[in-house]
């Protein structure tokens, strides 16, 4: 099996992915070029790739658990156990449904070590990382376009060390080749697309709503009769963000909102 994987590291965590299509191997290989790794595997995922798309699953499902997930939806189907360090899955049609499948898996072990996955775009500047979180269709993909030091737009990770909340660029993305880098968190905005461009500072009840619909995995634990998967979060959360300042951004399709992001550093 010397010639039909790809290693990435994400973090301090290591994936080796194993499948008999090259031409999977070798688009992974392009997409994930600055996450490619030489180092010994934490975990190992093996992809069956069937390039037609699978027929409509009468009774799609997503178990999501403290250590483990199974997932049978159209175009995915497997399940990844934490204890064994590797999940078997088989993916329809785009290579990208593997995005997902990863996503899963690292929010998982990444877990364990206290990290928490959140569905956003992270822009360096200054050598410090802002994050714009927002659901699908948000603009969190508009900003990463318009942002110089754009570094993702989809999917990134967050963990306490000390006294500083530090941010890890993921390549999980399918529409940008992200680019790595670790880096302490400055802002967090939740944004809304508009025809003008404000900050406004969230009352903290409102922005836990938010950052909990966001976290990846609290999302999909509603899938899931574990509760100790939504305490794990839930608890990591007030560790991270307990005294941090949230904010709502309102944005128009141009590189002007960064002019409001300015003003608000020089208040503060």
């Amino acid at each position: 099996m010397k010639n039909n994987h790809i290693t990435i590291t994400i973090a301090d965590t290591t994936c080796r992915i194993f499948s008999e299509n090259n031409e999977f191997l070798e688009f992974f290989k392009d997409h994930f070029r600055y996450f490619i790794s030489e180092k010994k595997e934490d975990f190992s995922l093996y992809i069956q790739v069937s390039k037609k798309s699978a027929q409509k699953n009468p009774d799609p499902y997503i178990d999501v658990q403290l250590h483990e997930f199974k997932i049978s939806i159209t175009d995915i189907k497997g399940s990844f156990f934490l204890s064994e360090k590797k999940g078997k899955f088989k993916i329809f049609g785009d290579f990208f449904n593997l995005i997902p499948v990863l996503k899963f898996c690292y929010s998982i072990v990444l877990l364990q070590k206290d990290y928490l996955s959140l569905h956003a775009c992270l822009v360096e500047k200054k050598n410090k990382g802002i994050v714009f979180c927002g659901k699908s269709g948000s603009g969190k993909s508009t900003i990463a376009k318009l942002s110089s030091g754009s570094l993702c737009d989809e999917y990134i990770l967050i963990k306490k060390i000390k006294n500083d909340i530090i941010l890890y660029s993921t390549p999980l993305s399918q529409s940008m080749k992200c680019r790595k880098k670790i880096l302490n968190l400055e802002k967090l905005f939740f944004i809304k697309k508009s025809d003008k461009n404000s900050i406004t500072k969230m009352s903290n009840k409102n922005a836990w709503i938010e950052i909990m619909k966001n976290e990846n995995l609290f999302r999909m634990g509603f899938y899931s009769d574990n509760p100790g998967l939504k305490i794990k979060i839930i608890s990591l959360l007030l560790k991270i963000f307990r005294d941090f300042k949230f904010y709502q951004l309102e944005f128009k399709k141009d590189k002007t909102f960064w002019e409001n992001i300015y003003k608000l550093e020089k208040l503060e």
